[in-house]
């Protein structure tokens, strides 16, 4: 019912908080990459891509264990009855690092305009959500849709880089010869 909406929100409060950076991180390296796509610096966008991987990765990783650590008494600013939401919120920051990971590649795949392609793992991930929420959601509450979050978003993740392993997509990077299986295959 509602307080069940209620914990989820609280705790969607704090996921959100988690993205926050991870975000930023992508819209800085969107741009940088878009500008060394533009001016054929494969060398540059491979060392630019490969540390927004990693910074988003590490910033996310301290921001998600924050939560964890911090998460009862961040609770506890909604009132003491939202500290029975501990276990929802660990569920949905679980969500956190496959959403930014995802968010990464699809920074990649925007800069080499291929944006339509990230339909391959976003429509699944979608699908998975709506599925998983009305299937889980009615006997475990707000876990439930927690639980549906952290997988949809896990496969979107795992669908994406199984996508890019076997086009030979190299983590959407452009080959340093120009070659490109984005806009060449």
């Amino acid at each position: 019912g509602f307080s069940e909406l209620g914990l989820f929100a609280a705790a969607n409060s704090f996921r959100t908080l988690g993205l926050f950076m991870p975000v930023v991180l992508n819209n800085v390296g969107l741009a940088l990459l878009s500008h060394h796509r533009g001016l054929g610096d494969t060398v540059r966008f491979r060392r630019i891509f490969l540390a927004n991987l990693v910074v988003v990765l590490v910033v996310t990783s301290v921001g998600v264990a924050g939560v964890l650590v911090l998460g009862e008494e961040m609770l506890r600013l909604f009132g003491k009855s939202f500290v029975g939401g501990y276990p929802v919120l660990v569920m949905l920051v679980g969500s956190v690092i496959p959403e930014s990971v995802v968010l990464v590649f699809y920074q990649a795949m925007q800069s080499q305009d291929r944006m339509w392609f990230s339909l391959i793992f976003i429509v699944p991930r979608d699908l998975m959500l709506i599925g998983l929420t009305l299937a889980l959601t009615p006997g475990w509450g707000s876990l439930g849709l927690a639980a549906a979050h952290t997988a949809a978003h896990t496969t979107a993740l795992v669908i994406c880089l199984a996508i890019f392993r076997s086009k030979g997509l190299h983590l959407a990077l452009p080959k340093p010869d120009g070659d490109n299986a984005f806009t060449n295959g």
